[in-house]
């Protein structure tokens, strides 16, 4: 079939899949300490075993998903909140593809390893009290009602520490945190619908990066980041370690598989997907 695309199908052959010597090869190259191959196999089977949509995903983006995880040393089982693998629908490709996003904990444990800077990011509520001063010396206060409901959810902010003393702080309105969530192709699902907060934090720790120094390690996982934003992907990509050569490691496993034609994409997903590649990240 010209448009058949084949998909993980089910945990036992995502289990053959991830067992197979080639990708405990492949894991083994991009290891750190943070997340072992060992580690790692079981990582992905738990996250497919939390996001059942991850089988009908092709081998090919589930497996490239998980070493960029595993590059950056973060679990991305989805229970940590360090990162997640969501399932895409690509109407390009007319395929499930999955995509290694950071969460906010993995973000905070970034930096903390590369700067030695701490990150703190916390959720304000329409019952807290929160005041913000923009003036010659900025200051935050937020004293949450302990006493009694707490409310809705109005803010987001974070507090990053520097090794000399030094603070600053950025924050944002529920509806400046809705509005990026809204660009997302993950909107509807995945961590912004099972870990909102979380992913609220994220999206504010983001903001406070420009103040923080630049380093490859981080400019690399936001830049995985900044893809649930795109419309148009690549399945495979050939650059970085462990996804060099990657399609010749995964070429028996997609071979033996059965293979799926997935439905084409309805009017309302083209336009919707046609909004989404338009808008602009904050």
């Amino acid at each position: 079939m010209a448009n058949a695309i084949a998909k993980i199908g089910d945990k036992n052959k995502l289990s053959e899949l991830v067992k197979a010597d080639s990708v405990t090869e492949m894991l083994s190259n991009v290891a750190t300490k943070y997340i072992t191959p060992e580690r790692a196999t079981k990582i992905m089977l738990l996250a497919a075993s939390r996001q059942p949509k991850l089988y009908d995903c092709t081998p090919a983006s589930f497996l490239t998903a998980s070493v960029k995880a595993v590059e950056a040393g973060l679990d991305f089982g989805g229970a940590t909140g360090q990162a997640y693998l969501v399932p895409y629908y690509n109407g390009k490709t007319r395929c499930f593809e999955a995509q290694f996003i950071p969460g906010y904990q993995g973000l905070k444990d970034i930096v903390w390893r590369v700067a030695k800077i701490k990150l703190r990011a916390q959720v304000v509520y329409s019952n807290d009290h929160f005041e913000i001063d923009e003036g010659d010396t900025p200051r935050l206060i937020h004293k949450p009602n302990i006493a009694g409901g707490r409310g809705e959810i109005t803010h987001f902010y974070c507090v990053a520490k520097f090794p000399d003393g030094d603070t600053q702080f950025e924050w944002m309105t529920k509806a400046d945190v809705d509005r990026i969530r809204d660009r997302s192709k993950a909107k509807d699902h995945g961590p912004w619908v099972t870990d909102y907060v979380e992913m609220g934090k994220k999206t504010v720790v983001r903001r406070i990066f420009k103040y923080l120094p630049s380093c490859e390690e981080l400019d690399s996982v936001l830049a995985e980041d900044n893809k649930q934003f795109e419309f148009t992907r690549k399945v495979v990509e050939s650059t970085g370690n462990g996804v060099q050569g990657l399609k010749d490691t995964l070429k028996k496993q997609v071979e033996s598989q059965e293979v799926q034609e997935e439905p084409e994409m309805t009017d309302e997903e083209t336009e919707a997907a046609l909004d989404e590649a338009i808008g602009e990240v904050a």
